[in-house]
């Protein structure tokens, strides 16, 4: 066992895949490697995590362990932006036993998207890429574009898998005059960065896609009107709820945000129901007809010039459809909604009333 980690040694510093000022490795009684410095990746093109395990032992070494292969594997295909091969910075990810998502593999392509990855442990892996050019979504393997409905690979023994291509998905063109916004947090309020977001259409496809900034905040923009969900793509990660936005109503929709939370691996809208205490607002509304299909029409006890802004939420305290500023009499479209039971918010000067309906 010592001569193996001794000519990985060898062959570590050979190839430089470990930078070193010394570029020197240790082996101790217990047969760890150490060297000082950090692990990077060769050449820029990327680094298998299988061939060797590394975490931090103190601020100035790290220990690589060797683990023994279970299996002899590979998995080989292309990256293809509208049937031409392109660029992809591969990701694979492997499902631990506890569920969480641990990464296995990363690298970036060369032009003719090619890649062939050796894996040497049994279990459930998926396998994701970035799109780095504008008119195309970043996709899982078998091209969906999220991670719900990514397609698993199960390695249980020595296997080759050819040809598993990955077709970035394409966009359409739209020239709206919509804008859509809002911020990422994790559940301690920390900003989540360089994270995907798509919106998708009532028939399930994106129209548009962005990525959070550093501080956190995403924008779509030119959206037509139309009713759409904001989905938010991160690895091992499910969604518990979603969004609506009808943009018939007005052109910009801001403070959509979503709360990340690593301790239970979900990712939830960021204002709940829970939160909200009613304050009594000085007006009666009668709100009908009740159920409503299209269209929710209310009007106010008293006709005034009063602007008030409403809220949508459903029963689960999810905020589904907001609005601006409207008056005591109205209308507000609710077609977009799915069936069942809502709750409609109206406010002014830090007051509210609170009004069950039924959308069927």
């Amino acid at each position: 066992m010592k001569s193996l980690i001794s000519s990985l040694a060898f062959l570590l510093c050979t190839f430089q895949i470990i930078f070193a000022q010394n570029k020197c490795i240790r082996i101790d009684e217990n047969n760890n490697l150490y060297t000082v410095g950090t692990i990077s990746e060769t050449d820029g093109f990327g680094v298998d995590f299988e061939d060797f395990i590394v975490s931090a032992a103190n601020e100035s070494y790290f220990i690589a362990k060797l683990s023994k292969a279970e299996i002899t594997a590979s998995f080989s295909g292309q990256v293809l932006a509208d049937n031409i091969p392109t660029y992809g910075d591969l990701e694979m990810y492997k499902l631990n036993e506890d569920s969480s998502i641990a990464l296995v593999y990363k690298k970036l392509t060369y032009s003719d998207g090619k890649y062939n990855i050796k894996l040497t442990k049994k279990g459930t892996y998926y396998l994701w890429t970035f799109n780095y050019y504008n008119g195309f979504v970043s996709a899982y393997y078998k091209s969906n574009f999220w991670w719900e409905n990514a397609n698993p690979i199960v390695i249980n023994s020595d296997t080759t898998i050819q040809n598993a291509n990955i077709s970035l998905i394409k966009l359409p063109n739209i020239n709206g005059n919509n804008s859509i916004s809002g911020a990422l947090f994790d559940q301690n309020e920390n900003v989540q960065r360089f994270i995907d977001l798509y919106l998708i259409t009532d028939k399930d496809s994106v129209i548009s896609y962005t990525r959070s900034d550093s501080l956190g905040t995403y924008l779509f923009q030119q959206i037509p009107n139309g009713v759409y969900q904001v989905y938010v793509n991160k690895v091992g990660m499910l969604m518990d709820s979603v969004y609506t936005i009808n943009t018939s109503q007005k052109t910009t929709y801001s403070d959509y945000n979503y709360m990340i939370d690593y301790d239970e691996r979900r990712i939830k809208i960021a204002s709940f129901i829970s939160n909200i205490k009613e304050t009594e607002l000085n007006y009666e509304f009668n709100i009908y007809p009740n159920p409503a299909s299209d269209f929710l029409y209310f009007s106010a006890n008293s006709e005034s010039d009063k602007t008030f802004i409403y809220t949508i939420i459903d029963i689960t305290g999810n905020s589904i459809l907001m609005s601006g500023k409207v008056y005591s009499t109205g209308e507000i479209n609710i077609s977009g909604l799915r069936n069942g039971i809502y709750l409609l918010f109206f406010q002014s000067d830090g007051n509210r009333k609170i009004y069950k309906f039924v959308k069927k």
